[in-house]
């Protein structure tokens, strides 16, 4: 009988006890193998899900990111798009007069390069232009491109990449973070103004949300936070 128990109960007990240690707080209410079994499929079922959901954000972003243009580009447009390194805009004959070597800040989606007018009210009049590699024309476009499922992710990484380079190669300090107005933008490849708090360029900073949609941005971590706001005033 000892020895019955020691091979069934006892190892039934210690599947038990093993199961229930891997439960989280709130789930020692389940004592029996069957109940704990049934809560461990159950939580593996939610953290399967989230992964799968995490997956498809992560899927989602891509696509944001390496989203070609509808058309062939020329101009001014064909220039930003071989900057940002959209695939579909190989920068075999370079479309900026500029050049295309050494004029800009490649990050992993974004590109950041300078404006050649120039900011007022600033100690610095540099304005930063910042691209996402995918194709958007404007604000607009962005903002129903995918069912709206791509600008956070993009307004997200150009607030961020924008802020650190204009910290490191321009000044210090809050910046003001504009994109104007889908009907007064002059290029129709999406790019971001960034420019001194103290300043004022081409109109911005301004509340009128079909001239521009600007935000005040004062540190890296705002950079979520400060995309969902922009998010809401894109025309």
């Amino acid at each position: 009988l000892v020895a019955t128990l020691a091979a069934g109960s006892w190892a039934t007990a210690f599947a038990t006890v093993a199961v229930a240690e891997e439960l989280p707080a709130g789930d020692d209410e389940c004592t029996s193998p069957d109940c704990s079994l049934g809560m461990l499929q159950r939580r593996a079922f939610r953290e399967q899900a989230s992964a799968n959901e995490t997956s498809d954000k992560s899927s989602d972003a891509e696509a944001c990111f390496s989203r070609p243009p509808s058309g062939n580009l020329a101009g001014a447009e064909l220039c930003f798009c071989q900057l940002a390194g959209n695939p579909a805009c190989p920068a075999t004959e370079c479309a900026c007069p500029q050049g295309c070597a050494g004029v800009s800040w490649k990050h992993a989606n974004t590109v950041v390069f300078r404006n050649r007018a120039k900011a007022h009210g600033c100690a610095d009049d540099t304005v930063l232009l910042t691209s996402p590699s995918g194709y958007f024309k404007d604000p607009a476009d962005l903002h129903y491109a995918s069912g709206g499922s791509c600008q956070d992710s993009i307004i997200t990484q150009l607030l961020a990449d924008s802020w650190s380079t204009y910290q490191s190669e321009v000044g210090t300090g809050p910046v003001w973070q504009c994109f104007h107005g889908s009907r007064i933008a002059s290029v129709r490849y999406l790019h971001l103004q960034t420019f001194c708090h103290s300043g004022s360029f081409h109109g911005m900073p301004t509340s009128n949300h079909y001239v521009a949609s600007c935000v005040l941005m004062s540190s890296a971590g705002q950079a979520g936070a400060l995309a969902s706001r922009m998010a809401s005033m894109l025309r």
